[in-house]
């Protein structure tokens, strides 16, 4: 994991990250590192292919995970490469917790035409909280896809929804 090693000025720090190999001369800019999406994607734990674990916190008790599966460009079919990852992340969650509250977020980079200009836009679409316990999924395998699905539902509902409003079209999902 990334560590800040400052050094030993009074008004000027010299803080680095070593898992992107930047350094910074205040902590504000650090700060603002932690944040950016480089930071998260050079610091995520890989858990099996296509998974990573990008934050967690409270003894891993609160965690958030980034699913991945490139060349995908239409929603639908991403959700539907990605279910068995995720399912199996909910099914070892629940194992683990006993219980899990669950949001699903999709990032995608969308298109449209302004003045003959293409204008790029990334969008996120997600979910509400969903209480899953281990009493009502690990009875059956269908329980877990069928709490997937729903919430697969709901994002790709969002995203048509937005594509028929601002006629944009979609570019690609985003993979990091």
């Amino acid at each position: 994991m990334c560590q800040e090693i400052p050094t030993k000025r009074k008004h000027l720090e010299d803080v680095a990250s070593t898992c992107c190999n930047l350094s910074f001369s205040c902590r504000r800019q650090y700060r603002g590192h932690l944040r950016s999406q480089l930071h998260v994607s050079n610091n995520a734990q890989v858990l099996e292919e296509g998974i990573y674990k990008t934050a967690s916190s409270f003894k891993n008790r609160i965690a958030t995970y980034r699913i991945t599966d490139s060349g995908k460009a239409d929603i639908s079919t991403f959700l539907e490469s990605v279910k068995l990852k995720t399912c199996k992340l909910i099914h070892d969650t629940i194992l683990q917790l006993n219980s899990l509250k669950l949001q699903l977020e999709l990032f995608a980079y969308y298109t449209k035409f302004i003045n003959d200009e293409e204008l790029i836009q990334l969008k996120s679409f997600n979910t509400k909280y969903v209480v899953v316990t281990e009493s009502t999924v690990l009875e059956n395998v269908y329980d877990q896809l069928a709490v997937y699905d729903q919430l697969a539902d709901i994002i790709k509902n969002k995203s048509d929804e937005f594509q028929e409003k601002d006629s944009a079209e979609i570019k690609m999902l985003n993979d990091n």
